[in-house]
């Protein structure tokens, strides 16, 4: 009897405890299904939210977006690692490299510009005006067509020079100012279109006295000479492109009106003989003589053909 008594309480408990158990899966079912249907409540508005922020997003901002892509690979590629480096360390080095390398005794770097520029001007005058005649020289880089000629060589030269002058000085004022510490991109960049700006105007002043030694145009001044022949011998001023040479044999074309009436070889010499206007004279050097082979106003050229 104990025992039988113990069998049907055992059994009623286990009874109530299958129960219970299907109570707590029930229950557990009606939770799952509970969060399931919650989990597609909250992420169904988040991808409705997506899909209207992509449609009522602006062409502009895509384009950045891939721009901002696209730099960012460039980035990973050129420098490993670049891609960790974030907006506010990036201005950070920025402001550290600007303060301590391109600010730092930037005044006494321009004034170091400054002078070296007002020396290497000083320089090339002298040797211009004393060595080449580039200033008086008709032989320059521009072509007759181009409206450059001796006279303006010298302007130029001084205007392009005091253009570079007037960069660096204008940089010296602002080299200590606090806008030149406080704005690193800005300077940064504005310093490299000043330092190409003054890149371009040396080339035009050093294209001021630099002589086109290839092509060497002579007016002839003048016919007579101390034989007594007249129009044979030609007289003319010897060009700074020839040097200091005492004679000088070349193939050259005799012009007038624009018309080639002789080409060939002719024999220079850098003195004067019986001219009346010019400093040297030449003839013909084919054997050809008598009087007029030679009219004044004739050019002697070695270009190709002759200036209209």
């Amino acid at each position: 009897r104990p025992s039988s008594r113990f069998g049907a309480g055992h059994a009623l408990e286990v009874s109530e405890t299958s129960r219970a158990s299907r109570m707590s899966c029930t229950s557990c079912a009606s939770t799952h299904s509970g969060e399931s249907f919650a989990s597609e409540v909250l992420h169904a508005p988040s991808a409705t939210f997506e899909e209207v922020l992509r449609e009522v997003s602006t062409p502009e901002d895509a384009e950045k977006d891939a721009k901002s892509r696209v730099i960012r690979w460039l980035r990973s590629l050129l420098r490993p690692g670049w891609e960790k480096l974030t907006p506010e360390l990036e201005m950070e080095f920025q402001k550290w490299y600007h303060e301590g390398n391109i600010c730092k005794k930037l005044d006494t770097r321009l004034d170091r510009q400054a002078l070296a520029m007002s020396v290497f001007t000083a320089t090339d005058i002298c040797y211009t005006v004393f060595g080449t005649g580039a200033f008086r020289s008709e032989d320059h880089l521009f072509s007759d067509s181009d409206g450059w000629g001796s006279r303006d060589r010298l302007p130029v030269f001084l205007c392009a020079r005091l253009g570079c002058f007037f960069i660096i000085m204008a940089w010296r004022v602002t080299a200590t100012s606090k806008y030149v510490v406080s704005n690193p991109s800005k300077v940064q960049r504005r310093l490299l279109v000043s330092y190409v700006a003054i890149a371009i105007l040396m080339f035009f002043s050093y294209n001021q006295v630099a002589i086109n030694k290839d092509f060497a145009d002579i007016k002839v001044l003048s016919v007579e000479h101390s034989s007594g022949v007249v129009g044979e011998y030609f007289n003319f001023d010897w060009p700074a492109s020839w040097g200091s040479v005492s004679e000088k044999a070349t193939v050259i074309k005799q012009c007038r009106n624009g018309v080639t009436v002789w080409s060939g070889e002719v024999q220079t010499w850098n003195l004067a003989s019986g001219s009346s206007s010019g400093n040297s004279h030449g003839r013909r050097n084919d054997g050809t003589q008598g009087g007029s082979q030679f009219k004044v106003g004739d050019l002697i050229t070695d270009r190709p053909s002759c200036p209209q």
